[in-house]
């Protein structure tokens, strides 16, 4: 898709944003000219809108407007940014007694997050649902048949059962009675073969939400410790869709129990970066679960992230409570989990309340002995990361820290320190220390723990696969330096402790079937080479690709 056209769904929401009266009685600033608008930095400033929000809501809502507007005249514009402003439109609109014009902009919202779906990353359900109620509620009934036709196939698309969707079709037949219509003609659910499901278990301290769809479980307040197991379908083809279908919260009797039968022998906690509800994290997590093998055996800590890159500044501070969290989180689950096979993993500003978990676990008496700890582009400061290491080393078998100067979770992060370096930045300032595999993952782009949608020169678009779940998955099976894995160079550059990520280059870690062998290998236990060949002849049936991935296992092995 032209790189231009991917903005053109973005006019009409622009056009109904213009078209609304400001729903404040504080007269509204006028639109400047394009040539006249030099304050407007390329980065939108959520740090500032935020606090907009809260002082002055009527100045916030016309900066929001005047902000799209400088979007939409650019050449490219991250459809992220898009979809976070007009969802903090929509907002100051219900708030501002606005709802009629809210449900039209949230109706088209939850359409341009179906139209992006990989950029946006926001499953657009919940936002479908919202839009419909809301339209129905103002008197908008031709409309709220739209957004519930638009659910539906949704619905639909990631696979729910006919029971799922019940409610969906009872509303459209509420409408169509009251439109003095026949119900509108749904076409006939599309025959799906067997639907791939991961089931997760998590923790969270969110405040509940609206309990009626498993996407909005939870918000974005702060809550009471929760323990439960939810289950995601997760895609088989391009036509399905990602979606969070349960959310069941468990005593600490059954957490308990379902951690016994899933960590067999290994478990691996996820905390997310901010700006990360709990419907994407679960999703996340469900994704990274099926890709390392680890189905039922990821535990995700979604702490109360405000969902939004405009609530980075709340983030900060939320985060560090669920480090406390987190600390006893991990000193209940630790007994229940194989010495050396409880594995952490936090990504962005997750890393805060990871890195004070792991502080507050080591200081503690009997400690217990953790696997691998991986800090993904942590959103921390790097002298103050420097300075906990001596605490968090100790408890891990390895601490494997993988930076970025592009990566999405340090994007806000970066103008708000300025000088003051984050840990998770990459290439040139590598953060390197004693005992610390410090690896340069720049060249996977701004998600590297999953694939991104990466523009062409002449506007196409395409999905890079690789990830960093291959190497993720070599240190779960084996403890391995990183001079033994596949995938990894030494950089020059970056000192004798710097490492980096290849991408493109042949090899076995690329080959998509290696990470499911890693998963095999990990699972049967193999811990010798004749052990770990009898697993590749059982999972690899192509001689080629046996004979490829051979050398990769025997230097894992380390022999």
């Amino acid at each position: 898709m032209p790189v231009k056209s991917r903005l053109l769904i973005a006019i009409p929401l622009i056009a109904a944003l213009g078209a609304l009266p400001v729903p404040r009685t504080v007269e509204a600033e006028p639109v400047a000219p394009a040539a006249d608008r030099t304050d407007l930095p390329p980065d939108p400033g959520f740090a500032a809108l935020n606090q907009m929000i809260t002082m002055d809501p009527d100045a916030a809502l016309t900066r929001i407007g005047r902000l799209l507007e400088a979007l939409q005249a650019e050449e490219t514009s991250d459809p992220q940014v898009i979809f976070d402003l007009y969802a903090a439109a929509a907002d100051l609109m219900i708030e501002g007694g606005a709802a009629a014009q809210a449900a039209q902009v949230l109706a088209q919202l939850a359409d341009f997050a179906a139209r992006f779906r990989l950029e946006v990353d926001h499953d657009p359900i919940p936002l479908y649902a919202q839009a419909a109620a809301m339209l129905e509620d103002t008197g908008q009934p031709e409309a709220a048949q739209e957004a519930l036709l638009a659910l539906l196939a949704e619905e639909r698309a990631g696979g729910l059962a006919p029971a799922e969707t019940a409610p969906t079709r009872a509303a459209l037949v509420r409408i169509a009675r009251a439109l003095g219509r026949s119900e509108p003609e749904v076409p006939a659910a599309p025959a799906t073969g067997p639907i791939n499901r991961a089931t997760i278990l998590y923790a969270t301290d969110r405040a509940r939400g609206d309990s009626r769809r498993p996407q909005s479980f939870y918000g974005a307040g702060r809550g009471p410790l929760e323990l439960g197991r939810a289950e995601v379908s997760l895609p088989v083809t391009a036509e399905e869709r990602a979606v969070l279908r349960q959310v069941a919260p468990l005593s600490a009797e059954a957490f308990d129990s379902a951690l016994a039968g899933a960590a067999a022998p290994d478990l691996l906690v996820v905390v997310p970066g901010y700006n990360s509800s709990f419907e994407q994290s679960a999703r996340h997590a469900a994704q990274l679960a099926r890709d390392l093998r680890l189905d039922g055996a990821v535990l995700l800590l979604s702490w109360a992230s405000a969902g939004t890159r405009l609530g980075y500044l709340s983030d900060t501070a939320t985060v560090r409570l669920s480090g406390r969290n987190l600390a006893h989180l991990l000193r209940q689950v630790a007994p229940r989990v194989a010495p050396g096979h409880l594995h952490l993993l936090a990504e962005g500003l997750g890393a805060q309340a990871l890195a004070d978990a792991l502080e507050l676990i080591g200081a503690g008496a009997n400690p217990p002995p953790l696997g691998q700890v991986f800090f993904v582009t942590p959103d921390l400061d790097a002298d103050l990361f420097r300075a906990m290491l001596p605490a968090i080393q100790p408890l891990a078998a390895r601490v494997t820290l993988y930076t970025s100067d592009r990566s999405s979770a340090l994007e806000v992060a970066r103008p708000i320190y300025g000088p003051a370096l984050r840990a998770g930045e990459g290439e040139a300032i590598l953060l390197r220390a004693p005992g610390l595999d410090s690896i340069d993952v720049s060249a996977l782009g701004r998600l590297p723990l999953r694939p991104e949608v990466v523009l062409e020169a002449d506007g196409a678009s395409r999905v890079a696969p690789e990830t960093l779940v291959a190497d993720i998955a070599a240190l779960l099976w084996r403890n391995a330096p990183p001079a033994a894995r596949c995938g990894l160079v030494a950089a020059d550059d970056l000192a004798e402790t710097g490492w980096r990520v290849t991408v493109g280059a042949p090899g076995a870690c690329k080959d998509p079937a290696w990470p499911a062998l890693l998963g095999a290998l990990r699972r049967s236990g193999a811990a010798t080479l004749p052990e770990a060949e009898a697993v590749l002849r059982r999972n690899i049936t192509d001689p080629e690709l046996r004979k490829k991935m051979q050398p990769a296992i025997t230097r894992l092995l380390g022999e």
